[in-house]
This record gives C-alpha cells, structure tokens and sequence, in this order.
C-alpha cells in the first residue's frame, strides 16, 4: 500500500498524513452537509473506521448536533438557516475538530454581456464550477442577451 492511500484505508487506524480535505461549506449553496459530516452520526471511536472517508475528526458534540438537527429541514434561503449555522459554527472553532491550513478561492468570470442568470446572491442555486456536476445547473439557467 503506498503512503498516499495509506489515510484512505478504513482500518480505523489511519496514518497520520497531509492531506487536502475540507468541509466544503456550500454543497449547492446548502450549509446543512458541512455541518452534518460533523454530528455524532458519523463519530466513532478510534480504532474503528470512519462510515465515510471525508468524516474522520472522530469528534463529538451534543449541543452542535442539537442545532444541526434543527437545519436539516430548513431550506438554505430560509433565514433561520444563516442563524443557526452561526450557531453551530461558533462551537465548531472553539472546539475546532479539523484544522485547516489553506482557504481555496476561486474567482469565476461570469460576464452578463452575452449572458445572464448566473449564480449569485439573488440566485444562489449553486456555483458555476466547470469541472463539477454544478456547471450543468449554470448551464439550465443561462439566458442569452442578444
């Protein structure tokens, strides 16, 4: 087995190694999934292997999966969503159960020349990613101006 996929092993015994993850904190604008992959759904003691690869901080808090609990049926435009995700948020740093060491951003030409209906604050149906499935919802809802 090579170093590299060593981590990705579930023997719930992972080598320690840099890797690139991140709670991908707007599945689909949505914060409810980065919030989720940290409720005690997904907790198990070590020596016991992750349920999903990208879930492994092997941390747990009651007061956090409370609140996550209450965003799971709003809808991200909801602003009780927002609130709540604040909420959850101030106990996921202070506890911070995954330590980030880099922030991704990624700038997206979206020139309304030609074309309007790009993602945005009014329409925040997803991200215009083209090496993801979300370019194809972009792609729905772009409307040529002439």
């Amino acid at each position: 087995m090579t170093p590299a996929l060593d981590g990705l092993v579930q023997t719930g015994e992972q080598s320690p190694f840099f890797n690139c993850k991140g709670p991908s904190g707007v599945l689909g604008m949505d914060p409810y999934f980065m919030l989720a992959i940290y409720t005690a759904q997904y907790f198990r003691p070590t020596k016991e292997p992750a349920p999903i690869w990208w879930a492994t901080s092997r941390w747990q808090n009651a007061e956090y999966d409370e609140i996550v609990k209450q965003v799971a049926p709003l809808k991200p435009t909801d602003p009780k969503t927002l609130e709540l995700f604040l909420k959850a948020m101030e106990i996921w740093v202070r506890e911070m159960p995954d330590i980030y060491v880099a922030q991704l951003i990624i700038r997206f030409p979206m020139n309304t020349t030609y074309w309007v209906g790009w993602p945005s604050d009014a329409a925040p149906y997803g991200f215009p990613h083209t090496w993801q499935w979300e370019l194809q919802k972009t792609f729905l809802n772009l409307v040529p101006t002439q």
